[in-house]
């Protein structure tokens, strides 16, 4: 008898092939597509997680204490790690660097912490340094070298240790939190025997983790009984991280269930009249049941299997593209119980919306059937429109989703991206940077840019300046540099400002290359020829209101220069080389006989035409960063800068620190790199290649590059699992507009029948199509504004636990939404991507029922 029921309902599926297909085509698609943005979501989590784990460590809390404590000892605490730390690394003065100390075994585990090339100190002499702090001492990451350095101890006294250099620590310290107190922690890592001939311990560092979601209780207990207590809230306590998850979770379940009921609900009619039928030759409500779970059978049980299985070759090709592309480590994590748990689910929801139709056919008398179905079609109209509307709303939201959710990822990304990850200036001996040295940076693994100049402080003459009110203000107030203070006189005393004249500024003469960084930010047309002969500078007025600059209550328009005005910059020397000197200088062919002059002396002279002002602050440039009070800074090429170091005679010590006539070079160089940058091939080389030219070497990679790959991977979850789901929505709607356009076609041939024309029918669709993306759009922006608030429901709970926020929840989200305008939010790329939605869901609506309007009359009424 089973066998006779199932031959029906396979029967009754060829009966109808068109909708049979596309409901299979709906579930399947679905399957596939829920398969998909799970198994990508979940890989991406796992991929951050350990990112975040990296960069961050696993610890979820730390306790800093001058006292030893026993923390390991409470039972909430799974693992203890810790770091004592015996004395802080100066540099060549009294700043400090980073602490000096021992990490223990459980600290490099829970902390993750590694070396970069070479090893952990096992003897004495060895010692392991951060790449970064490396640097700031002046050495290259040459392994088996002997560092020399100044340690200031717990009983503030500086002692000399020798060292060999056996690691590079990857860089943790400037990463990891320490709260709102400052402290020093371990950047440079020796033995314990070792440490313990520094001195006694200045800080004890305790980082523990507990078991699975203990963190914050953790924290929360230790906050109470320490002074000192860190929540690592960058590796465990992003509460965003969770939202995106769930957020993309329901609404792939969401879609899926509404899809089936508006699939089921648009063959509601024929499958009551099909009800009606069985029932009257005799078929029991069971026998029909039975029919029922066979043809859903039929359908779900491939569309499953081969959802999943086409799913899961898509995830293995995307993940095999993500792991080829990304940068870092990616890491595969299928949740598989997840996965199961949606198809149970969408098996339930399949065969639910099936036995509720079963169920709703048979609640009327057979004899009143015609006037029950009346009705009951009056009412699966406004529910099949309010799913579909449901489905259009939904694919609208995903488009506001991916772009509200990546704009704080871009903006991070960005902004770190024009960071500079290697800062390197002349060395103390005078070595500039060369065109040559820069060329051969550029060759360098990952580098992308290089941004150099040289920066002289001199005076500035143009004509009537002593008349312009805002340059008297500059003079009397003494803005803009002041080289000469530290100098000593012939007679032994400090050095004045008496013998200059005119206004002190900056001279930045900056690399050919890098010239359009600056021309930008004029608006006439600079004449290259002229700026690379030094006969023409830009002037850098920067602006702090709209028309002009507000200084000291009073608003200036007025700088005394125009673009076309002849300016004259004029350079100073300190003394000269003299064998009759009465005091002798360092030089790098050693001591020579030195002759201070009685006050500053001016020694050179250019002149040069000024072709454009820059009123815009350059300081919020992340390539050039020249501070807004920098007022009358000469921006020039190379010639005009070297003019300036050019005497009638050698030897002249120039104001800033150069020889007259030395080898032109640039005082500062900015290197930025890709993501592909890393360790060996680019800091190695970079650091090795600054100590051999002799310069001043400054490492923030490390740093950069791991806040730039958080963003990253936060944008790829984003923008991955956003599309996902507007493809699930696009690819299900166009399955069901196409279904709906095929139980339309009749009443279309009808209607042309009795004298309405395909145009007019065209229009009537087009308005209806209009009208759904306008209401999608609407019903979008409400559900965006739903998950806005919810998202930020936990994140104001977390604030007043964690920081006895204050403020009210209204407050938190008008910062939120401030902080959206911050992170460039705009109004135009909104309705551009709101235009997009709209679009998608007006063509789906109007194309698959339009297709329909073209075919025969005579064929659509057979």
């Amino acid at each position: 008898m089973h066998h006779y029921l199932c031959d029906i309902a396979r029967k009754g599926l060829k009966g109808k092939k068109r909708s049979s297909l596309y409901l299979f085509l709906v579930c399947f698609l679905s399957v596939a597509f829920a398969v998909v943005n799970v198994s990508i979501t979940g890989s991406l989590n796992k991929t951050r997680e350990e990112l975040r784990y990296d960069t961050y460590g696993e610890w979820d809390a730390a306790i800093y204490s001058p006292e030893p404590l026993s923390v390991s000892k409470d039972e909430h605490i799974q693992d203890c790690g810790t770091a004592q730390v015996y004395g802080k690394l100066l540099d060549g003065g009294e700043t400090v660097l980073t602490g000096i100390g021992t990490l223990d075994e459980s600290l490099l585990a829970i902390g993750r912490i590694a070396v970069q090339s070479g090893k952990f100190p096992t003897e004495d002499d060895e010692i392991a340094i951060e790449a970064d702090i490396l640097s700031d001492l002046g050495y290259d990451y040459e392994l088996g070298q002997t560092l020399t350095l100044r340690i200031l101890n717990r009983e503030e006294e500086v002692v000399d240790r020798k060292y060999t250099l056996c690691g590079v620590l990857r860089e943790y310290t400037d990463l990891w939190s320490t709260g709102t107190e400052k402290v020093t922690r371990a950047g440079a890592c020796v033995t314990a025997d070792a440490a313990k001939e520094i001195g006694g311990v200045c800080s004890y560092q305790y980082f523990l983790s507990a078991e699975g979601e203990e963190g914050y209780p953790l924290y929360k207990e230790l906050k109470g009984s320490y002074a000192h207590v860190v929540e690592n809230t960058a590796a465990n306590g992003q509460i965003a991280e969770e939202e995106y998850h769930y957020f993309n979770l329901v609404l792939i379940l969401f879609t899926t269930l509404v899809a089936v009921i508006v699939i089921y609900s648009i063959q509601i009619k024929e499958q009551t009249r099909s009800i009606r039928l069985f029932r009257i030759i005799g078929v029991t409500k069971k026998q029909l049941s039975q029919i029922i779970f066979y043809e859903t059978m039929v359908i779900l049980l491939p569309a499953a299997a081969g959802g999943v299985a086409v799913g899961s070759l898509a995830t293995w090709g995307l993940l095999r593209v993500l792991m080829e592309q990304s940068t870092g480590d990616f890491y595969i994590a299928i949740p598989a119980v997840l996965i199961a748990g949606i198809l149970m689910l969408w098996f339930g929801a399949v065969f639910g919306t099936r036995f509720l139709i079963f169920h709703y056919a048979l609640r009327g008398r057979l004899s009143a059937h015609e006037r029950f179905l009346l009705r009951a079609d009056r009412r699966q109209r406004k529910q099949k429109q309010l799913g579909l509307l449901i489905l259009s709303s939904a694919s609208v939201l995903a488009a506001l989703f991916c772009y509200g959710e990546s704009l704080a990822p871009v903006y991070i990304d960005d902004t770190w991206s024009k960071m500079s990850s290697y800062g390197i200036t002349k060395g103390e001996q005078n070595d500039y940077i060369s065109d040559k040295y820069i060329e051969n940076v550029k060759c360098f693994p990952g580098i992308e840019e290089v941004v150099a100049w040289r920066n002289l402080a001199v005076t500035l003459e143009f004509p009537d300046m002593e008349k312009n009110p805002f340059r008297a203000l500059l003079a009397q107030n003494f803005y803009g540099p002041r080289p000469w203070e530290g100098a000593e006189d012939s007679y032994g005393e400090n050095m004045s400002a008496a013998g200059s004249e005119g206004l002190w500024c900056y001279v930045y003469g900056v690399a050919e290359d890098n010239w359009d960084q600056f021309f930008r930010y004029v608006d006439d047309e600079i004449d290259r020829e002229k700026f690379r002969n030094g006969e023409a500078v830009l002037l850098y007025i920067p602006y702090n209101q709209e028309t002009g600059v507000d200084l000291a209550g009073r608003l200036y328009q007025d700088f005394g220069v125009e673009p076309g005005d002849v300016i004259t910059a004029v350079n100073y020397g300190l003394g000269e080389l003299s064998e009759d000197g009465t005091g002798q200088v360092w030089t790098e062919d050693g001591a020579k006989p030195y002759e201070p002059y009685e006050k500053l002396t001016a020694v050179s002279r250019a002149e040069a035409e000024v072709a454009g002002i820059i009123t815009a602050d350059l300081f919020q440039d992340p390539y050039l960063m020249i501070p807004a009070t920098n007022y009358y800074s000469i921006i020039a090429s190379d010639a005009f800068a070297k003019r300036l170091t050019e005497t009638d005679k050698d030897g002249i010590h120039l104001i800033d620190g150069s020889w007259s006539n030395q080898e032109y070079g640039y005082s500062r160089a900015s290197v930025y790199t890709g993501m592909d940058a890393e360790y060996l091939s680019t800091d190695y080389l970079m650091a090795k290649s600054a100590a051999d030219n002799h310069l001043n070497f400054d490492n923030s990679r490390e740093r950069n590059t791991a806040l730039r790959q958080e963003a990253i991977q936060s944008l790829l979850h984003i923008w991955i699992c956003g599309i996902g789901i507007f493809l699930i929505l696009m690819l299900i709607q166009l399955n069901i507009e196409t279904l709906r356009g095929l139980t339309q076609k009749r009443s279309f041939a009808l209607l042309q029948v009795i004298g309405m024309s395909r145009r007019r029918l065209r229009v009537q669709l087009a308005a209806k199509g209009l009208l759904m993306s306008v209401y999608s759009c609407l019903l979008g922006h409400l559900g965006y504004a739903l998950y806005f608030v919810i998202k930020h429901i936990g994140t104001y709970h977390r604030y007043v636990e964690e920081f006895e926020y204050t403020d009210s929840f209204i407050q938190l989200l008008k910062l939120q939404l401030n902080e959206y305008l911050t992170v460039g939010w705009s109004l135009p790329m909104h309705l551009a991507f709101c235009a997009f939605g709209m679009a998608c869901v007006f063509l789906l609506f109007f194309c698959p029922q339009n297709r329909v309007l073209k075919e025969n009359i005579r064929e659509s009424l057979s």
